[in-house]
This record gives C-alpha cells, structure tokens and sequence, in this order.
C-alpha cells in the first residue's frame, strides 16, 4: 500500500494496472523456471501476490532512479525483503525475482524515450512470447512427461 498508490499516481491507471499483471506474471515465470530444475518439482506450490509486489519495487527504483531521487534507502529496504527468505522459510523468492526483473524491465521501458509502438513491439516479442513458451514447454513436461 505504499508504492502501489504512488505509482498508480505517476504512471496512470492502465500502464500500473499492466505492470502490476506482467509483474505478477514474471512471479509465476521465476517459480515455473524453479520448479524445472528442483529436486521437489511440480510438488511444491506457492500463492499470493508476492512477484507483482515486488514488480512494483522494482518499479519505484526505475522511476525514482529516472527522476533523480536518492535511492540507497530503498536500495536497503529492498535489501532486506531479498534476504527474507533466509530468516523465514517457505517464502517463495523465486517469485520475487520474477517478478522484480518483469516489473523493472517493463518499468524501464515505459520510462524510455522509445514510442508506445516499439514498446507494445518489445513486450509481445520479448516477454509475452517467451513467458508462453515457458508455460507450455512447462505444461509438455508435467502432461507427457518430456
């Protein structure tokens, strides 16, 4: 509740509302891409909005960074949320890596210079298809056994 709020503010409703999706999708990506190469595998399963809250993290350090605001007290909190998983267990951080390298590409790119074209270009080609790909090389692997 307080970065969502600000950046909604700054970005507009649609952009935040795409970050927040893609965010959340870059979550189930980092966990999909874990579960691949886990001695547990399919078996273990995770929930919330974990990856999309930390797309919005990674969001505020693009922007903030953009604008010329000092970051190095957010850089410590982020610190902190990333080193979370150590002190308490069953924390899905895969999620929070997906989800922060998701939020902070899109953030990156919403905050260039480039034209809306090029970026709608760059996200179907460079992050909507691959993350398909990843879901159905995933679903070949759990359906046929591959």
């Amino acid at each position: 509740w307080c970065v969502g709020p600000v950046l909604e503010r700054m970005m507009g409703h649609l952009p935040y509302l795409a970050l927040y999706v893609l965010s959340g999708l870059g979550g189930s990506a980092g966990m999909m891409v874990w579960s691949l190469f886990s001695q547990d595998g399919w078996l273990t399963s995770a929930y919330g909005a974990s990856g999309a809250l930390f797309g919005l993290f990674a969001a505020i350090l693009v922007v903030y960074q953009r604008i010329g605001i000092d970051i190095r007290s957010m850089l410590i909190w982020m610190l902190i949320n990333f080193l979370m998983p150590i002190i308490t267990p069953n924390i899905a951080w895969q999620a929070h890596v997906g989800g922060f390298i998701i939020g902070g590409v899109f953030t990156w790119l919403l905050v260039s210079r480039l034209s809306l074209r090029i970026i709608i270009i760059i996200l179907i080609f460079h992050i909507l298809l691959p993350l398909s790909y990843l879901i159905l090389v995933v679903y070949s692997v759990i359906v046929f056994n591959l």
